[in-house]
This record gives structure tokens, sequence and C-alpha cells, in this order.
């Protein structure tokens, strides 16, 4: 499973991404998707990171000064050097944003689309062993996005990743422009494939 670390202030590019994982049957976990109300945060997170195959960290200047992300980077280096992890650095489109210190001399991926985006992406990290497994006891992200008259989801794929488990799926609903369609931008569902 492929946990996102990203700031905030990159959430539409966040969203984007677990669309095309989903597509491509990489299952993602996906903060606004998974945390429970009263739940505490930084115990939700850090569970999260260490259920884990890939931490995916999308380089931005706010991500490189947000105290929560670099936490999770630390601690998502910690378990990269035990071996239970990958960390992957992607620079968004577009940007020409440094990799923080932590991350300094790292060879890193870029959601341009001249390089192949966020589809080349997605096909690199599926080579990472264990990139694609669903851990029992987690939340799958996926989304429902309304692009004019067309209806785009991940249901499918979830399925597929899934088989014939119970576990819950947390789908969030957005307009074309990857924005939550409402303030009550997702909801949970008990889903069973057969």
């Amino acid at each position: 499973m492929i946990f996102l670390s990203h700031s905030w202030t990159n959430k539409l590019e966040a969203r984007k991404l677990v669309e095309v994982f989903a597509r491509e049957r990489l299952p993602c976990w996906l903060d606004e998707q998974q945390l429970d109300d009263g739940a505490t945060l930084r115990t939700s997170l850090l569970t999260a990171i260490a259920q884990s195959d890939v931490f995916l960290y999308l380089v931005s200047s706010a991500a490189n000064e947000s105290k929560w992300v670099q936490e999770e980077l630390k601690y998502a280096l910690g378990l990269e050097l035990d071996e239970k992890l990958c960390v992957v650095p992607v620079g968004l489109a577009n940007s020409q944003d440094p990799l923080p210190a932590l991350l300094h001399g790292r060879i890193y991926s870029t959601l341009d689309p001249e390089s192949g985006g966020a589809t080349r992406l997605a096909q690199k990290l599926s080579e990472i062993e264990g990139c694609d497994h669903v851990a029992n006891n987690c939340q799958l992200s996926t989304t429902v996005r309304i692009d004019g008259q067309r209806l785009i989801h991940t249901l499918a794929e979830s399925r597929e990743l899934l088989g014939s488990r119970l576990i819950n799926v947390k789908m969030l609903l957005l307009n074309a422009g990857y924005e939550a369609v409402d303030s009550l931008y997702y909801s949970q569902l008990c889903i069973h494939f057969l």
C-alpha cells in the first residue's frame, strides 16, 4: 500500500494521484479519506505509515515547511532503514521546489507530463514488491469524480484489489477540478465484494 504524504496546499494533486493509483490497482492511503472523527492524528498517521510498503513524499515548499509532513518523513526514513518500506520523493508538475534536507541527494520522479506524469509513476511504483498489497485491518481510498456528464470512479479496481475480503472503503466525491463536492466529502462504506 502507498502512503501519500503531502501538504494540504497540494490536496488537489494528491487526489489526482489516488485516482490514477486506483486505476492501476495500487492501494493508497490518503489522510482526508482515512482519518475518523475523534482519532488521534499522530497515532493514526504513524500507524498508516507502518502498514505501508511505499511512503510517497509529494515535494513542495509547503510540505518541506510543514511540521506534520516532516514528522511523517522522519518516521518513514526510520522504517526505510529497517527495510520495512521504501521512501519515494515525487516532484509536482511544473515545480522547481527543492527536496527537503532529509532527502538531499536522492533522485526523484516528477509529475511533469513530459516525463509521463502520474501514469508513469504508478507503473514504476507497481514494480516495488508489496506495493499492491492491502493489509487486512486497513481502509482503502477510492474516488468518484463528476466530469461533465460522466461519472468516473475507481470502485471496480478496488474490487480487484480486495478479492472477496470485507474491508472499509472510504470514497471521496469530487468535481471535475478534483475539489470536494461538499463539506461532507466522503462517506464510509463497508463493502463485501463477491
